[in-house]
């Protein structure tokens, strides 16, 4: 029975998938427990849409870079962290910056919710200290 449960609660994911009318048990337990709801998480079904990189408006020497991701998996999972480097003409990196969701995201977004499959998300990232000897970048989930 305890194998059953640990079984059951490692691969919630998978069952609350298969069947959404377990979700809100499996909320309603954990809350009780004072847990997290695990879930599952495959960075390479994340995948960016679209993406525009412009001088900072209102910053000297920084980017505002908007992009358009979206969950390539069949489930809801966590929004990860966004990592943006810069290169120069050798493809040498000259500046990163690692972005919690809590940053990118915009404030009518639930972060608990996560990633809806297939449902597009805007970000916007800004980075400063950017010099013009940056030509390039890459973004990329952690």
């Amino acid at each position: 029975l305890i194998g059953a449960g640990q079984g059951a609660w490692f691969k919630s994911d998978a069952l609350r998938a298969r069947f959404p009318v377990l979700s809100p048990y499996v909320e309603r337990v954990c809350l009780k427990l004072g847990c997290d709801v695990l879930r599952g998480r495959d960075l390479g079904a994340i995948s960016v849409l679209n993406r525009d990189v412009r001088a900072h408006p209102r910053y000297q020497d920084a980017l505002l870079v908007n992009a358009t991701i979206s969950n390539g998996a069949r489930f809801a999972q966590p929004f990860p962290r966004i990592q943006l480097a810069l290169s120069d003409r050798n493809g040498k990196v000259i500046a990163a910056r690692a972005f919690a969701p809590g940053e990118y995201l915009y404030t009518s977004i639930d972060q608990q919710l996560g990633m809806t499959p297939g449902a597009p998300v805007q970000v916007v990232l800004e980075i400063a200290g950017v010099g013009p000897e940056a030509v390039s970048f890459e973004i990329g989930f952690m």
